[in-house]
């Protein structure tokens, strides 16, 4: 699967595909900075289309936005645009970013689970604290497997989402297979655009990884870095299905 042309393809749409409640997980993220003692800096690796990079921005952060898809920046640039931010949106990949000063505070907003090999999210968590300051934080949160199991025990999961914007009717159709020996949702989405002038439809797949708590511990311990908390997701967010979502610090060395 690739991941990357998904997020191209999928950028016009993905703010409607994928809605979030960002003012439920942007009040609790603020929450874990303040109980860690952090400035109001971040770096949201991941960014996609920006919308937490853009709210936070709003709220007087000082924030930057890194993300692989060249489409999804596009969107987020010219939606950044719109709202007057000066924001430094910048394309690259997490597993070998590097930074011209190291961030006290990086965010993965889902985004490690889109790396859908081992190895690669091994060399993301060795990337990123290479990259955190001196006792910085790295906050992420990825897909918990235990509770994704329980929705699959009766067979794939499909659904369909009809929506409205403006003069045309957007259409999509995802089909949900778990590979339970990668703990990989392999997701296919069939999209059907349609406007006065003309029908759009296309299909494209991408993959989502799932991981324990255990596996989780094991993996950040081995990268350097120290789990401070470990929660099931964010707690003001209206749309919060179980997640694993952690606060880690990089260790001394």
């Amino acid at each position: 699967m690739n991941q990357s042309f998904y997020y191209d393809v999928m950028a016009p749409y993905y703010d409607t595909l994928v809605p979030r409640d960002v003012k439920g997980v942007c009040d609790s993220l603020e929450e874990i900075l303040k109980r860690h003692n952090q400035k109001k800096e971040i770096l949201d690796l991941g960014c996609g289309t920006g919308r937490f990079t853009m709210a936070l921005a709003k709220r007087g952060y000082r924030i930057q936005g890194l993300d692989v898809s060249d489409e999804m920046l596009k969107v987020a640039k010219a939606n950044a645009k719109k709202r007057n931010l000066k924001i430094n949106f910048i394309r690259t990949d997490i597993r070998n970013f590097k930074l011209k000063r190291k961030a006290n505070v990086i965010w993965a907003r889902g985004s490690l689970g889109d790396l859908l090999k081992l190895s690669d999210f091994k060399r993301a968590l060795k990337n990123i604290k290479n990259n955190l300051s001196k006792n910085g934080i790295f906050i992420f949160d990825v897909r918990d497997y235990l509770y994704y199991l329980k929705l699959v025990k009766d067979g794939p999961l499909q659904g369909t989402r009809v929506f409205k914007r403006g003069n045309r009717v957007l259409t999509f159709r995802t089909l949900q297979h778990l590979n339970k020996k990668t703990k990989v949702a392999e997701i296919k989405t069939e999209v059907m655009v349609k406007s006065p002038k003309d029908i759009i439809r296309f299909r494209v797949d991408h993959g989502l990884k799932h991981y324990t708590k255990n596996e989780l511990e094991k993996l950040l311990s081995a990268a350097g870095l120290k789990i401070l908390e470990i929660m099931p997701g964010y707690e003001r967010a209206k749309e919060n299905k179980p997640r694993i979502l952690i606060v880690a610090q990089r260790t001394n060395d």
